[in-house]
């Protein structure tokens, strides 16, 4: 659980540090706004497609090798894209990274589902609250340096540690589950689905509005 909520911590950057890196983005690429901002439609689309994609792949091979390669992608995605020459170069390294974060998102929090049966409520709120306090750590570091070149390169050199220490990681055997195809016949799937969706909407939009203003040229 300690390891799913350090993951986290890094993940958020992905998402509740954006609006910190954007008008950067804008500066340092000197580009328009909507064009930066392509960055973040696809970290959304990339992301959340290969949290479903990931989820299948870890429980039936498990999540060393897969959570370790996430890892890694997530830590290449912010080194990368701190040595993007320019906007479409970013758009690649940035979705390399997204693919990373959604397949830590998932895997991360399913080490606090599978581990802690019987406190499941708990064990995957600590965990996501990493997604929340990340970006509260990292946001006034990434504004301090007024460059998203170096915060982006420090902060993927650091998240670094997580890739051996995936290495270590497992689910617990002998768990039983409902398979995907009868799962989705349920309707209590379909309104815990609905809730997620309605309250990450808002969420989605917060994230990615220029909440901060332009910076000077």
């Amino acid at each position: 659980m300690a390891l799913g909520f350090v993951a986290m911590l890094f993940n958020s950057v992905y998402q509740y540090s954006w609006n910190a890196f954007a008008p950067l983005l804008v500066r340092g690429f000197k580009e328009p706004t909507y064009a930066v901002e392509v960055a973040f439609a696809l970290f959304v689309v990339v992301s959340t497609s290969f949290q479903v994609v990931a989820g299948r792949i870890a429980d039936t091979t498990g999540p060393r090798v897969l959570g370790s390669l996430g890892t890694l992608a997530l830590s290449l995605g912010l080194i990368l894209s701190s040595l993007s020459p320019n906007l479409f170069a970013f758009y690649l390294t940035w979705t390399l990274g997204s693919v990373g974060e959604g397949v830590m998102y998932g895997i991360s929090l399913n080490l606090a589902i599978k581990w802690y049966r019987e406190r499941r409520g708990l064990a995957s709120g600590l965990v996501t609250m990493g997604f929340g306090l990340g970006g509260a750590l990292a946001n006034p570091f990434i504004l301090s340096l007024d460059n998203f070149r170096t915060s982006m390169l420090i902060i993927g050199l650091i998240s670094l540690i997580l890739t051996p220490l995936f290495l270590m990681t497992r689910y617990p055997t002998g768990l039983e589950g409902a398979p995907p195809g009868e799962t989705v016949k349920e309707k209590k799937f379909w309104l815990i689905y609905a809730c997620f969706t309605l309250a990450s909407l808002p969420l989605l939009v917060a994230s990615s509005s220029r909440c901060i203003g332009e910076l000077p040229e």
